[in-house]
């Protein structure tokens, strides 16, 4: 735990340096203009690439709604999922409806948040077109009832290379010939490795950043494996 919590430490002193505190906590927020639509397929295929067996992946959705979105949006997911609402913790249920494995969790934050609402989807990699479907289908809603709010994607796992190679550069080139990446900054401090990325090959944007993808690399000194995790437009809560 001592050890976990030094790496949270130094994951965010990192993240300030990059000058990424506050928008790494949270998905961006909504912008002017019409926004892409969802789409967290190349981010999935990175993260397939790149994870061993056993990695995990989510989708976020975080914005406003009113009652009768709220209402609505919760009819819809009762058809593929079992949700509970919270204004507290978040609340996971799993349902295994067709097959599937995906977690839910739907919180409707606190009347002083003025109906803000975040909506997370999860599952393993090998359910990973599921969850892209699922959220596609709910972006879908959201956009024609116009509530508003923004996704990030998020995928974190072991980096399936060579534990005994430093993977900095094999990410990098991956971003590149996958994603069309182009760098814009990185952090490096004691077998940590953040980079943040602009492609327009990505759905996804942080408001008023040209940000598109950031990935974070932590080698974990037990086992000598590195840890990857791999977000879009950037990582959300811990990593």
């Amino acid at each position: 735990m001592e050890r976990m919590y030094g790496f949270c430490k130094i994951a965010l002193a990192g993240l300030a340096a990059l000058g990424l505190w506050s928008a790494s906590l949270l998905p961006a927020r909504a912008g002017d203009g019409a926004k892409p639509a969802f789409s967290v397929e190349p981010v999935l295929e990175f993260a397939a690439l790149s994870l061993a067996e056993g990695y995990t992946v989510s989708v976020q959705w975080y914005g406003r709604m009113d009652e009768d979105q709220t209402d609505r949006l919760r009819e819809l997911l009762q058809s593929g999922f079992r949700l509970d609402e919270s204004a507290g913790p978040a609340v996971t249920h799993i349902s295994p409806k067709e097959g599937s494995l995906l977690q839910g969790t739907w919180s409707r934050l606190s009347d002083g948040y003025e109906g803000e609402s975040f909506l997370r989807l999860e599952a393993g990699g090998a359910e990973a077109g599921a969850l892209a479907a699922a959220g596609s289908r709910i972006d879908g809603w959201l956009r024609e009832t116009g509530a508003a709010g923004d996704w990030s994607v998020k995928a974190a796992g072991v980096w399936k290379g060579d534990a005994a190679m430093q993977p900095e550069e094999a990410v990098k080139g991956l971003a590149r010939t996958l994603l069309g990446a182009e760098e814009l900054e990185s952090y490096k401090d004691r077998g940590i490795v953040n980079a943040l990325y602009r492609t327009s090959r990505i759905g996804l944007k942080a408001e008023g950043t040209e940000a598109a993808l950031q990935t974070a690399l932590h080698r974990n000194t037990e086992t000598g494996a590195w840890n990857l995790a791999v977000g879009a437009p950037m990582l959300t809560g811990e990593f």
